[in-house]
């Protein structure tokens, strides 16, 4: 791991830099939950899916002052056909709300999916998450899609892991998303289950 940055947040987009101490904190909060259960029969919250995923952000926005709700029903707020089905996250921080679309990931990395395929795959999973939004016509002005981006490896590859995250982490960086964040734990450089799950990367456009 040397030279290698284990965690960071770069916010593109301007008006989204009021949101950086929440991305702070979800750093933070994946760190503590995998200094909880560390090793390679420890755990991580990115190791199932976007809805556990991402109870982190939303302790993250609790954390930082806000509030955040999951699977919120937007029943309650239809108006006119609009407003339907569930969002994945609802939250409130300095006087705005914000709706966010999420997806979750799982990749294997190697010097293929590196040098070419990760981007491309991201890019499809953004997709997915805003045509979610178009489907549910969510009547809120601050809509967020998010990727969570979850690499694993072989085992037998971890002597290449440095390189393999320097790697990952220039290609997301160079696509120019409007945020993007991402924390490799200490505790979870050996978490294993067939495979190792190092870390966790999250990006996001603003709709």
């Amino acid at each position: 791991m040397r030279n290698t940055r284990i965690r960071g947040l770069t916010i593109n987009r301007p008006r989204l830099k009021i949101l950086e101490p929440i991305f702070k904190n979800w750093i933070k909060s994946v760190n503590y939950y995998c200094s909880i259960f560390p090793g390679k029969k420890g755990d991580a919250p990115y190791w199932y899916d976007e809805v556990t995923t991402m109870s982190t952000l939303a302790g993250a926005i609790w954390i930082a002052g806000g509030v955040a709700l999951q699977e919120l029903n937007m029943k309650k707020y239809a108006t006119r056909g609009r407003g339907q089905g569930v969002i994945d996250l609802m939250f409130y921080w300095q006087k705005e709300i914000y709706a966010v679309e999420a997806k979750q990931m799982p990749i294997h990395i190697d010097k293929e999916n590196i040098r070419s395929a990760l981007v491309d795959k991201v890019d499809i999973k953004m997709e997915e998450a805003i045509t979610d939004f178009k489907r549910k016509q969510i009547p809120i002005i601050n809509k967020i899609a998010m990727v969570f981006i979850v690499p694993s490896l072989f085992p037998e590859d971890n002597c290449y892991i440095s390189d393999y995250k320097k790697a990952f982490h220039k290609r997301l960086r160079a696509a120019k998303y409007d945020i993007f964040c991402w924390v490799f734990p200490k505790s979870a450089r050996e978490l294993k289950y067939y495979k190792l799950y190092p870390g966790v990367a999250m990006v996001a456009r603003s709709l």
